[in-house]
């Protein structure tokens, strides 16, 4: 079997800049000056998700894609996922230690921020 990839420009992803409210953060603070946004997250999405469908709805049990940028001293605060399996891989940049990670039972997965 040969896959082959293909590449998605940023102008064909919608771009979601959510209140940092939706993910369970405080307001944005003052600009950090090493931040290159002024929300906390900026997401582009390969599928339909959040508020956008205008794409397709997924690629077999892939059901969410996202191109995400976090910007520093930021994270995703405590949210809710169900039934899904969450995947993170990083670019640049670092995550969180590995000890503040935690899993809760799967249909009640809830991931701190940093």
């Amino acid at each position: 079997m040969v896959l082959s990839l293909i590449h998605v420009p940023e102008r064909g992803l919608f771009k979601s800049e959510p209140a940092p409210s939706m993910f369970g953060n405080p307001a944005n603070e003052n600009m950090d000056p090493k931040w290159t946004s002024t929300n906390w997250l900026t997401s582009r999405f390969h599928f339909s998700f959040a508020e956008w469908n205008g794409g397709p709805a997924s690629f077999g049990a892939l059901r969410v894609l996202n191109d995400d940028l976090v910007q520093p001293h930021r994270g995703f605060g405590r949210h809710p996922h169900r039934d899904m399996e969450i995947v993170t891989y990083i670019i640049e940049g670092a995550g969180p230690p590995r000890a503040a990670l935690f899993l809760l039972p799967r249909a009640a997965d809830w991931y701190p921020q940093d």
